[in-house]
């Protein structure tokens, strides 16, 4: 459960969210297995992924969305994916308050490591990862292809300055960025611009975090943004 933040600025740990779901230790170490051998196989078969780092990762979402059929193997197969992420970045989707069937947006995706983690949590929920570059979405398009498959990650090629919600789109229980300058003091006009878009894709009481914490610190959105548009 994570506690209350009581006003601007205050600070989200780890500790406040502990994961809910343990992986079973044997189908971690099978899923270990399964890559190796998987990766060995695509090698002999003239695929050399086996030492290919940027097939790596694309590698490992394909085996990892093998294991998702129940509940426990979608726990596997979560962690797996955390054990592919920067220590940093596996802290802070460990500190995100997400849960199964929610609608989560990532701001700022870059190739996608964060996005494809947390859609491994998300039940029947759905992440939207979106980045202004269109080199980091191909990137996070090319790694991401199971969880896309799956209905449980979209991409898109958009600001947050920018950000709408499509004809007929849900609005997101939760947005978080990691190093986005508009949303971290670093360029305050387009932070307040983007903060207008954010609130409008955010259900009534939808809640923004960004790094800057202990990892993350909530935005308290001002109330009169709070279900813009």
């Amino acid at each position: 459960m994570v506690s209350a933040v009581s006003g601007p600025g205050a600070q989200i740990t780890r500790a406040q969210t502990p994961m809910k779901a343990s992986a079973s230790v044997t189908m971690l170490r099978a899923f270990h297995t399964s890559i190796a051998a998987e990766g060995h196989r695509r090698s002999v078969a003239g695929r050399n992924e086996s030492n290919d780092r940027q097939a790596l990762p694309r590698l490992a979402s394909e085996l990892a969305w093998s294991y998702a059929a129940s509940p426990v193997d979608a726990a596997c197969a979560a962690t797996a994916h955390m054990s592919a992420l920067s220590p940093r970045l596996a802290e802070i989707v460990n500190t995100l308050p997400i849960g199964p069937g929610m609608r989560v947006l990532e701001i700022g995706c870059g190739p996608g490591a964060a996005a494809r983690a947390i859609a491994a949590r998300l039940g029947t929920g759905h992440i939207l990862a979106i980045d202004r570059s269109a080199k980091a979405i191909a990137q996070a398009r090319q790694h991401a292809a199971a969880e896309i498959a799956s209905g449980r990650m979209s991409l898109r090629q958009v600001s947050a300055e920018d950000l709408v919600l499509l004809p007929g789109e849900q609005p997101f229980d939760l947005a978080f960025a990691i190093r986005v300058g508009a949303l971290d003091g670093r360029h305050p006009e387009a932070g307040r611009t983007a903060l207008a878009h954010i609130a409008a894709v955010l259900r009534p009481g939808g809640r923004l975090f960004v790094d800057g914490g202990d990892p993350l610190r909530e935005v308290l959105l001002p109330r009169w943004l709070d279900g813009v548009g």
